[in-house]
């Protein structure tokens, strides 16, 4: 079985599964046929354009998103941008050292008119999907962070009645800055679980990283979500403990400050489970300058893999397997099935 993260790839997939359809159509008198006549008649170009996502309100592509969030994957969610990019970028004029996610993108919060527009336009063409889904993810990086997120929230229950429920990413500073008032009201409003990017809990490595954010904000940020009695999940890295140590040995990997502290603190922790990224440094992003500067020495695959699996094995929390290559641009893996 092929697993395509590249749209040059997933269009040859989704070729071939019409080019099986038609088979299907062809020989089946079933009540398959309409279904099968309802996927043949979807343009794959159309899905490939970015001119179809701006159509449809999504004024950039949805680049990242939780595995467990994908409508693809979980029918319950639909995606309504109400941010474009990340305020941290424009906060800090660059993007997080691993991260190249949004660096072409100019951090943008959607006027009313806006999000109504992409509401209307979102209902005319997945009608039947977003009338069988209960919960909004919102986008783009820390959503809650804009200024009229309550507002935002607040128009996506009247025109969608039927959702029940809100899901999104969120920063330390986001969470921080939030008054217990301000997390009733997000909770009132239906507020169910936010993703939080920790990535590391420990203070030189979050350093290397670029990760805004110091140990005691964490610290905080978690009593923060704790009394105030939000579900929450934490999103951390491996593969960035000893990336300072060019003749690093097998101990050092897995043994590290990296892999103790940040293990230490999400078990003394309240969150529901942790997603661990694998470390992919995207061409051109903060880390990777500093590797051609020969002042990061990244792991290799092998040391990628024990890294991982030591993270898994001190953490005592619902571990949620890898959260993805959501920053690789182009790769194609065999796995046996």
């Amino acid at each position: 079985m092929k697993i395509a993260i590249c749209d040059s790839f997933a269009k040859k997939i989704i070729n071939e599964t019409h080019l099986i359809l038609k088979y299907i159509l062809e020989k089946d008198e079933s009540e398959m046929r309409n279904m099968v006549n309802k996927c043949l008649e979807i343009d794959i170009d159309m899905l490939f354009d970015e001119k179809f996502y701006f159509k449809q309100g999504y004024l950039t592509p949805i680049s990242v998103l939780p595995p467990n969030v994908r409508p693809d994957i979980n029918h319950n969610y639909m995606i309504i941008q109400v941010s474009c990019g990340c305020k941290i970028i424009k906060e800090k004029g660059k993007s997080c050292g691993f991260c190249a996610s949004y660096d072409k993108v100019d951090y943008y919060e959607k006027t009313i008119e806006e999000l109504e527009s992409h509401i209307l336009k979102l209902w005319t063409s997945h009608k039947i999907c977003i009338s069988n889904s209960n919960c909004v993810f919102l986008a783009d990086g820390d959503p809650l962070a804009s200024e009229d997120i309550l507002i935002y929230i607040e128009i996506i229950k009247s025109m969608l009645p039927q959702i029940l429920y809100f899901e999104s990413f969120i920063s330390t500073k986001t969470i921080l800055s939030f008054s217990r008032q301000q997390w009733n009201e997000l909770k009132k409003l239906g507020l169910r679980k936010v993703y939080w990017g920790v990535e590391s809990a420990d203070e030189t490595t979050l350093r290397i990283i670029g990760k805004p954010q110091s140990l005691s904000m964490i610290q905080n940020a978690k009593m923060i979500l704790e009394t105030n009695k939000v579900d929450y999940d934490i999103i951390v890295l491996s593969g960035v403990g000893g990336l300072l140590n060019k003749n690093r040995s097998l101990e050092d990997v897995i043994k590290n400050p990296h892999v103790f502290n940040t293990s230490e603190f999400i078990n003394d922790s309240n969150c529901s489970s942790v997603f661990i990224s694998r470390l992919q440094i995207p061409p051109y992003s903060n880390m990777s300058l500093k590797i051609d500067k020969g002042i990061l020495y990244p792991l290799s695959d092998d040391e990628m893999e024990q890294q991982y699996r030591s993270m898994v094995k001190h953490i005592n929390k619902d571990v949620r397997g890898s959260y993805g290559n959501q920053f690789v641009i182009e790769r194609i893996e065999d796995f046996e099935i």
